[in-house]
């Protein structure tokens, strides 16, 4: 089985350039079969719930802080969010991204629409194929690229919250700009949140909400 994420076609204006992603050590196809066919690391599992959840509320806290401190950042929520409420959310998906990326370009920023993209398997284990559009800024002749989503919160949404997660997804804004280490911190912790909350609920933890999986959405690297 094989679950393929690249970036998309180009177009004129805002998509960056199309390459191959890398998925780093874990694959996604792996994670799918875990879940499927019950393959997990118990001892790990265990250890894992052991995890003060005080030190998981401080790692949001100090990576949402970051990013608040960051004035770069801060100027691409700002604008992003004047973008949205000019455009309007009657406008969604590509056309609502595509416009706030050409408000940001309008204003110097070196912004785009990246896409990650993944195909249904033909054994049927991936029954849905998907894709997952953000936008990104490039900073500093492309020293440092910010990751903009104008809607963070529903990446994190899941049935049957506890009060604890919902918590954090609560302290999460719902127009999110930050590095690629902001980001994965925030997904790092959300992660685990939503897992914990999940288990609490009596449901299983799906392949496409765990970290790796997750991080994949914005956190592939070009190769």
């Amino acid at each position: 089985m094989m679950i393929n994420l690249a970036a998309a076609s180009v177009t004129a204006t805002a998509r960056r350039s199309p390459e191959q992603l890398s998925f780093g050590p874990y694959g996604l196809a792996d994670l799918v079969d875990s879940f499927y066919f019950g393959e997990e690391d118990e001892e790990e599992m265990e250890e894992e719930e052991e995890e003060d959840k005080d030190t998981d509320w401080s790692a949001l806290e100090a990576a949402l802080e970051e990013s608040e401190a960051d004035s770069v950042a801060c100027r691409i929520r700002a604008e992003a969010e004047r973008a949205v409420e000019a455009v309007g959310f009657e406008q969604r998906g590509d056309e609502l991204k595509m416009r706030v990326v050409g408000w940001l370009r309008d204003r110097g920023f070196d912004a785009g629409l990246c896409s990650s993209a993944w195909e249904r398997s033909t054994d049927g284990v991936v029954t849905v194929a998907g894709r997952h559009d953000f936008i990104d800024v490039i900073h500093l002749g492309g020293r440092r690229r910010y990751i903009l989503e104008i809607d963070f919160t529903s990446e994190f949404a899941i049935p049957r919250p506890t009060a604890a997660y919902t918590a954090f997804l609560r302290r999460i804004p719902s127009a999110f700009a930050g590095t690629e280490v902001t980001v994965g911190r925030v997904v790092g912790v959300m992660c685990e949140a939503m897992r914990d909350s999940m288990k609490s609920a009596g449901m299983p933890l799906p392949p496409w909400r765990r970290k790796e999986y997750v991080e994949a959405k914005w956190l592939s690297e070009y190769v």
